[in-house]
């Protein structure tokens, strides 16, 4: 049973942290899967660091730990932006923060609630790794609760 709901979800709020260590195996199997990825701008001969969007799936894993995996999700509707400033390397250790920057409810679907949210992904040494803007479809704890539109834009 889910324990966050719409009503949960307050703008300015800080969500659980996760983290993980990229393993050699997981990069390895990724790149073999979908390409690994481009040469990174200062690094040394024969380094090649994760693709991006090897790092976008291991931030799904982390929201889904931290967040999605207690909440009553009813899907995202996208992405809408995401950057990766610095690379990503086997062995390194990612934490995933997220907060809260959009809370409204839905216009044709009062059951549910649409969450906006900033996420970051910093490595071992604090080096931001990935950023990304993106919406979840929540439902309400109530059905029909007008539960701060109002505040929750605040």
């Amino acid at each position: 049973m889910p324990n966050l709901h719409f009503e949960d979800f307050i703008v300015g709020a800080a969500l659980p942290e996760a983290s993980l260590t990229v393993s050699a195996e997981d990069a390895a199997f990724f790149a073999d899967a979908f390409g690994p990825g481009a040469p990174w701008p200062g690094m040394a001969d024969g380094q090649v660091p994760l693709s991006g969007w090897h790092v976008a799936a291991l931030g799904i894993r982390l929201l889904f730990d931290a967040v999605l995996g207690g909440t009553a999700g009813l899907g995202r509707p996208g992405v809408e932006r995401v950057t990766w400033p610095h690379p990503v390397r086997a062995g390194d250790r990612l934490r995933f923060t997220a907060a809260v920057t959009g809370a409204r409810g839905s216009a044709s679907r009062p059951d549910m609630g649409i969450v906006t949210l900033a996420i970051a992904i910093f490595n071992q040494d604090s080096a931001c790794v990935m950023t990304q803007e993106n919406s979840v479809m929540v439902a309400r704890r109530y059905h029909g609760s007008r539960r701060g539109d109002a505040e929750a834009r605040a």
